[in-house]
Parts: structure tokens; C-alpha cells; sequence
């Protein structure tokens, strides 16, 4: 063994909660020197963390590909939500066909693509018509509603209209309607001209143990995801020939979606825009998409460590472990995002991002043939990104580049905010309860001394 430089092991326990996720489902850590395993001495360092879990006011819901209906009741509280959107003609200055077009049935899509809570429905979601369009030159945030809504057009679908994830349910008055207009009107000319009638809709899920998300991204050429369809006909000297007009959302329309909770026990103590610390053996700290939950970790003394030992150090691996609270019905988050920057904010900067050094790694190995740099592998979407593990539970989050910037002096900060990847598209949500050995949570770091 050589003597002259030794290789030891820091670890540093956190008793934290990570909030969302990474992009591949086999890590590539850094090759182990050979002579780790053997080394005589090892460095075992703990250090104490502070944590906390901050809520964010609110979030930017305008212009997104999902809606989500319903509520439910996890371990942070009670969440309920409802959203608003629109319709267009897929194609406008469209002469109305002919006056012998016969209707035979209207039929609106909703994609499921995620649920929350129970997944029996006993009440079916409800459909109501707005009396005014909703306002294109704003953002609506989760906290907005909308309340220009027609009482009296309510539609109710469920279960029983759901084939393959997708409900098809029936809407024949709003489509007799449209057509009517259209008749009278000889073609739409704009959107502007379909919504002075048409204005869009409500939809809730008024039963409080289920929410769901569907998609409402545009037609594409294999799976239509969201919309609705008139499907008609024509007889012509005894012919029959089938019509099918079809009425698109896209996120080019005004369409968000509302989000309220309650906190409950523990959780009810969180203030509106700040953080509720970690301080007690038992306490807990909680990552949420949807609500706008994130967690700050301070890592105290980590800067300070190499200073107090002779020689320089270099950080060979540097990982960060979470273990979610097992047996809780909502799963974690899939991806996690990091960031060094102090205070609180709702999304990471990327001049304080904290890259997944393993994701980094494999892309340079992938692309050694084009002779990929660090700085370019970093554009890439997985380089941001530490993803959640099934089998073992946990999430392992390689951020080696960080804490040797830290023991360096690049970076000054001690404190990393964990969110959520899925922030504005997911309920998924991580808990971890504050332990006396601190192990739900922890950060393993291998360096050389010289």
C-alpha cells in the first residue's frame, strides 16, 4: 500500500427529506480507487444538519399539458383541486358542410395519465360550461379560481366511460349546439368567433378521496389524448358517408388548474411563505410537486472540515442518500432536482444547479466519440436530475463536483434545496421522519488526503 497518500471515507449524516427525482434507473458511480477497501484508517466524520420544509406561495399552472379534479387526504393534510380550460375548432373558416348533415353523437376524451388516493370512482367527475372565457393575456396560479361558471350545464361521467386509461364521455346537447351555431353562422372564422358562445369548461371531482390528472396535450398521429369529436353523416342519392369534426385544447389556450390544502397536525404549523424546521427526533420534513413544497438542507462545518485536516483534499465521490418514510400511499416524486443558492425559491437556478455527477459521467463516456465536454454534457436534461429507486427505496444523488467546490471555496453556501422534477405535473410526495441516528438521510463522502 502507499503510504504517501491516504484514502479515507467521510460520512455525514442528514436527516432530511429529498423532493423530486433523476433520470436513469442504474447509477454509475465513479470507479472505487483499489486500494479504498484496504486503507488502515478510516475517517468517520457526522456532522448536524439543519432542516427544514418551506412552502413555496404558489405555482404557475397557465399553459400546461395537464389538468387535475378531485381531492384527497395524505399524511401533510387534505388537497383539492379543479381546473378550467378550452376548446378550439381544429380548423377555422370551414364552410359548414351541407344542410343534409345529420349528427349522430359528441364524445369528449380525457386521458387519464396519473391518479391519487382511491382508484374505485363511486360519483363521477362533473362537467360545467363557463360563462366567460377565461383571459388570455394572463398566468393563473394554483391559488386562482374561476367563478363565471353556468350551474345549470352540468355533465357527469365515470367510470363506466373509461376504456384504457381514457374517459369517453358523452356531451350530445353542448355538440347540437355548436353545430347549430356553426349552420347559422356559415364557418368560424377565429377563435375569437367560437368563443363568443363556446367558453370553455369546469371540471371537479367532488368525491375527496381521489384526484386525477389527465392529459390535455394536442391530436398527435398515434394516440389522441384529449378534445372532443362530432360524429356525423350525410345521405346523398341513398350514400351514407361518414363526418367526423374534431375540436382540439392545446397549451396555445388559456387553461390552469387550482389547487387548495389544508395542513393537518404536524403540517398545520408550516407558515404560508416560510419553512417549518426539523428540530425534534421525530419531526419530519416533506417534498410536494403540486402544493409547492421543497426541503433546505444546511450542511454546517462542511466547509470548515478539510480546513482542520493536514493536506489537501480531493473529493473523489461525494453521495447523498434519502430514504423516504415507507408504507405511505403516495409515491415519491421520480425525479429530484438540487440547487446551493440560500433563501427560498420555487424552482432551480441554473447558476446554483447541483449536477448529477454520475448522469455527467456517462454521457462523457457515451459520447466520447464526439468529444463531449463537461460544460456540454451539463445541457443535458439528465445531468440536472437524481431519480428515485423502487427496489432499494431510496434516492442516491452523486453530487461530487458540489461538495469539492464547497471544499475548495467555489461555492460558499452550505445550504441545498430539494424539489421536485415534476413541479406543476405531479401530487407525488416524499416524507422522512427525523431519527436519532440520523440515517434516513445522509451524505457519504470519499476523498484523498495528500
Amino acid at each position: 500500500m502507499n503510504f504517501n497518500k491516504l484514502v479515507g471515507w467521510l460520512v455525514l449524516f442528514v436527516s432530511a427529506l429529498f423532493f423530486e427525482s433523476c433520470i436513469k434507473s442504474e447509477y454509475k458511480p465513479f470507479e472505487t480507487p483499489p486500494d479504498l477497501t484496504n486503507a488502515e484508517k478510516t475517517l468517520v466524520d457526522t456532522f448536524t444538519l439543519n432542516l427544514e420544509t418551506y412552502g413555496i406561495d404558489s405555482l404557475n399552472s397557465s399553459w400546461k399539458n395537464y389538468l387535475f379534479a378531485g381531492g384527497f387526504k395524505s399524511q401533510l393534510g387534505t388537497i383539492s383541486t379543479k381546473s378550467y380550460f378550452q376548446y378550439l375548432p381544429q380548423t377555422f373558416n370551414l364552410p359548414y358542410p351541407t344542410d343534409t348533415l345529420i349528427i349522430d353523437s359528441t364524445v369528449m376524451l380525457f386521458r387519464e395519465t396519473a391518479n391519487y388516493g382511491d382508484f374505485k370512482d363511486t360519483i363521477g367527475f362533473r362537467l360545467r360550461e363557463l360563462s366567460e372565457n377565461l383571459d388570455g393575456d394572463r398566468s393563473y396560479y394554483t391559488f386562482d379560481t374561476f367563478t363565471k361558471v353556468h350551474a345549470d350545464s352540468l355533465y357527469v361521467f365515470g367510470d363506466t366511460n373509461k376504456i384504457n386509461y381514457t374517459y369517453r364521455f358523452p356531451i350530445h346537447k353542448l355538440g347540437k349546439r355548436i353545430m347549430a351555431d356553426w349552420k347559422a353562422k356559415g364557418s368560424f372564422k377565429n377563435a375569437a368567433d367560437f368563443q363568443s358562445k363556446f367558453h370553455g369548461f369546469e371540471l371537479t371531482y367532488p368525491n375527496p378521496s381521489r384526484i386525477s390528472r389527465f392529459d390535455m396535450a394536442n391530436i398527435s398521429t398515434s394516440v389522441i389524448t384529449s378534445g372532443f369529436y362530432v360524429y356525423c353523416h350525410t345521405v346523398v342519392k341513398g350514400t351514407k358517408t361518414p363526418r367526423v369534426y374534431y375540436f382540439q385544447a392545446n397549451t396555445g389556450l388559456p387553461q390552469f388548474y387550482h389547487i387548495e390544502t389544508t395542513r393537518e397536525g404536524y403540517w398545520a404549523s408550516l407558515p404560508p411563505y416560510g419553512g417549518l424546521p426539523a428540530t425534534n427526533v421525530g419531526s419530519q420534513v416533506a417534498v410536494q410537486a403540486g402544493t409547492a413544497l421543497a426541503v433546505k438542507i444546511k450542511v454546517p462545518g462542511l466547509a470548515a472540515w478539510s480546513k482542520n485536516l493536514p493536506g489537501k483534499i480531493k473529493i473523489f465521490k461525494a453521495e447523498l442518500y434519502i430514504k423516504p418514510n415507507a408504507g405511505v400511499t403516495i409515491l415519491p416524486p421520480e425525479y429530484l432536482r438540487i440547487s446551493s443558492q440560500t433563501g427560498y425559491y420555487s424552482q432551480v437556478n441554473p447558476e446554483t444547479a447541483v449536477y448529477n455527477d454520475a448522469n455527467i459521467q456517462s454521457l462523457l463516456s457515451l459520447n466520447a466519440a464526439s468529444n463531449l465536454t463537461k460544460a456540454g454534457a451539463k445541457l443535458y436534461a439528465s445531468a440536472l436530475v437524481f431519480p428515485y429507486n423502487p427496489v432499494s427505496g431510496e434516492y442516491k444523488c452523486n453530487i461530487t463536483s458540489y461538495v469539492q467546490d464547497v471544499v475548495d471555496g467555489r461555492v460558499t453556501t452550505d445550504d441545498l434545496n430539494l424539489y421536485s422534477q415534476e413541479m406543476g405535473s405531479s401530487l407525488n410526495e416524499l416524507i422522512i421522519t427525523k431519527t436519532a441516528d440520523q440515517s434516513n438521510l445522509r451524505l457519504k463522502v470519499f476523498y484523498y488526503k495528500n
